[in-house]
């Protein structure tokens, strides 16, 4: 299988209630995993797949397309806006979008989409590619993982 290796877009920042689980034991892929997931958008609009630091945000059209694959799992998550750019009336007018959040569990080269402790960004196998490729991921780095490099 061979997988495009992809940096998203980070248009979000922690929220008060965010909490990351800090024990070493429970680490996977060199990353803390989340215990609660608590987000504020930073600007508008947010592509249709974005991140935050091992948590992937897609628009629900993606999101049904994306459940057919290996390696996320949904999470539950709260989404507010940033509050120091809604002070400044950034988000005057404009709505929290609907997403829906899904964590990196899958291990490469075995699922869909997988995390690599020392690699940045997501691993993506070319037949999910193919689906989100169609999508909107606004400024992402796209590039094809050749893990021997």
């Amino acid at each position: 299988m061979t997988y495009t290796r992809v940096q998203l877009e980070v248009p979000f920042s922690y929220g008060d209630k965010a909490v990351i689980d800090q024990d070493p034991s429970h680490r996977r892929h060199g990353r803390k995993p989340y215990i609660t997931i608590d987000l504020n958008v930073l600007e508008l609009p947010v592509p249709d797949l974005s991140t935050v630091y091992g948590a992937y945000l897609a628009t629900p059209e993606l999101a049904a397309q994306l459940r057919q694959f290996s390696g996320l799992r949904e999470r539950q998550f709260t989404l507010g806006l940033d509050p120091q750019a809604e002070e400044l009336g950034q988000f005057e007018g404009k709505e929290i979008p609907e997403l829906i959040c899904f964590e990196a569990i899958g291990d490469f080269p075995r699922d869909d989409f997988a995390l690599r402790e020392k690699v940045p960004g997501l691993l993506i196998s070319e037949r999910a590619w193919d689906v989100i490729k169609r999508f909107n991921i606004g400024e992402a780095d796209v590039e094809a993982y050749e893990p021997n490099s």
